[in-house]
């Protein structure tokens, strides 16, 4: 007799965390999600450190949000998915 189990018991292990990935465009959007999140990390550092050090500067505040302004919107854009 085989220790095989019927074919309706055999399911793989269900992960509800991980995105289905059907085409590229779906793994590209989600490898630009993952570098969303590193562009946020290192733009809060950024500004800390720039609003710490370089207060006095009159350039601080509004470059700090052009770049801000233009790569949110690019990243939103990225992490769409291109539809």
């Amino acid at each position: 007799m085989d220790d095989v189990l019927p074919e309706e018991k055999r399911m793989g292990v269900e992960m509800p965390f991980m995105p289905e990935i059907t085409s590229a465009y779906d793994l590209a959007s989600i490898v630009f999600t993952l570098a969303f999140i590193l562009w946020a990390l290192f733009t809060i550092i950024s500004v800390y450190h720039w609003m710490r050090y370089g207060r006095n500067s009159w350039i601080a505040a509004p470059a700090i949000a052009l770049h801000l302004f233009v790569s949110a919107a690019l990243m939103l854009f990225a992490t769409s998915g291109f539809k």
